[in-house]
């Protein structure tokens, strides 16, 4: 009888071990989201006469922006044989009364909010939308 106590005691005590363990892992907060994948090219415009941007890795590109090149303008819905990035499609020159708004899309079409424009503006791999 004895050792059926102590047997038992032991299989309380492990048993309430392992739900303690199960209420902390419950209470953990959940890990990260992992990083934002950030391509390694961007594509840049360099002329008013082109009218599909051309891509440079971005240590490049940010040189390159320094030098007069700019950052094309993203423009809702895709083009075939277009620069497409997600729902938009890229273009170095706006038409007349075309002007870009507040936000930006991204090289996989993710367009953050709002408060991002300061962040975002000028920054290679984001692209100013065209509303």
């Amino acid at each position: 009888m004895k050792r059926l106590l102590v047997l038992l005691v032991g299989v309380l005590a492990l048993t309430g071990a392992a739900f303690a363990g199960t209420a902390r892992a419950a209470s953990t907060p959940p890990p990260p989201p992992p990083a934002v994948h950030t391509p390694s090219h961007s594509f840049l415009c360099y002329s008013t006469y082109q009218t599909d941007p051309g891509v440079w890795e971005n240590s490049q590109a940010i040189t390159l922006l320094g030098q007069g090149y700019w950052i094309p303008y993203a423009i809702k819905g895709n083009v075939t044989g277009g620069t497409n990035i997600g729902g938009y499609h890229l273009v170095c020159n706006l038409a007349t009364g075309q002007a870009a708004g507040q936000q930006f899309a991204g090289a996989d079409g993710f367009v953050p909010g709002v408060g991002s424009y300061p962040a975002l503006k000028g920054v290679v791999g984001w692209y100013p939308i065209v509303p």
